[in-house]
């Protein structure tokens, strides 16, 4: 009657050992990131459009009839990768 015993005993030992304590998780404080949640902010903020690059202001307009006239650089088939 003992081996059983002292075999459940080590089985539930065993069972606990790989139980370990996970860290707390670093949530935002202001995060809102399930929908249940109500947003506590009293005015939402206005989504702005980010500053063009500064190799913008030294591009020139081109005509409709130019872009048009031009042999096409980029066909059916063809790869390219952006970054």
């Amino acid at each position: 009657m003992m081996f059983p015993k002292m075999t459940s005993l080590m089985f539930a030992a065993l069972a606990l050992v790989g139980c370990a304590a996970m860290p707390a998780p670093r949530n935002l404080a202001d995060a809102q990131y399930q929908p249940s949640q109500a947003i506590e902010a009293p005015e939402a903020k206005a989504c702005v459009d980010p500053a063009p690059p500064p190799v913008v202001a030294s591009l020139q307009p081109m005509s409709l009839a130019v872009v048009n006239a031009a042999q096409d650089v980029i066909a059916a088939g063809d790869r390219f990768k952006l970054m």
